[in-house]
């Protein structure tokens, strides 16, 4: 599979999140493959994290935007999220990203306008993108624009505790993911085994 299917842009984004918290620990990672904005990152920890979901690696840098990691539930049944986010700046400083150069064109803003933030436990990932004073669902439907790839997955509607969620299924065996938008953020939610109870539990802690 590859980063660059209808569900890429926060797939993308989620793999590009594991590889910010791989370089806490000092060693050279190559980014998993990834699938759909709405899609899970294919890892449910980041690259050096415990059996238990913590880093074993110090990742107090990695807590550029608080307010956002504030947004993500903070356990997911009786496990503790693991959260961390970089700025903008520091997200496309990573590598080429010409489409979120793209969408960010498209939208008015800068690299210095946006945060990334990325959580898991329990097997479940989250991603949260935002755009300081863009709406989510703007953001949303930007990111599909600039990865031109709308039609290379099926996207429903689908209501989770309350919450009006788009369902993301690519055309290939990455997985299906569940995509939401509040406020400014962009939320991509995702799991290899990821069930009902616990869709129901992310999304009710949600914003």
């Amino acid at each position: 599979m590859t980063a660059r299917t209808a569900a890429g842009p926060l797939a993308a984004l989620a793999a590009l999140a594991v590889v910010v918290a791989a370089c806490g620990s000092g060693t050279a990672t190559t980014a998993p493959a990834t699938q759909a904005p709405a899609t899970q990152a294919p890892a449910t920890q980041a690259p050096g994290a415990t059996s238990a979901g913590q880093p074993s690696f110090d990742t107090s840098s990695f807590h550029a935007d608080k307010k956002l990691e504030d947004l993500f539930p903070k356990t997911i049944g009786t496990e503790t999220v693991s959260i961390l986010s970089v700025s903008g700046q520091e997200f496309m400083g990573i590598g080429s990203a010409p489409e979120l150069e793209a969408m960010l064109t498209a939208v008015g803003k800068t690299p210095a306008d946006m945060s990334v933030a990325y959580g898991g436990a329990a097997g479940v990932t989250i991603i949260g993108f935002k755009v300081a004073g863009v709406p989510g669902d703007k953001t949303f439907k930007a990111l599909f624009d600039a990865y031109g790839q709308l039609n290379e997955a099926a996207i429903t509607t689908v209501t989770i505790s309350g919450k009006s969620v788009k369902k993301v299924v690519p055309n290939d065996d990455s997985g299906t993911s569940y995509v939401y938008a509040a406020q400014d953020v962009v939320f991509a939610v995702g799991g290899e085994a990821i069930t009902d109870a616990q869709l129901n539990e992310v999304f009710s802690k949600l914003p």
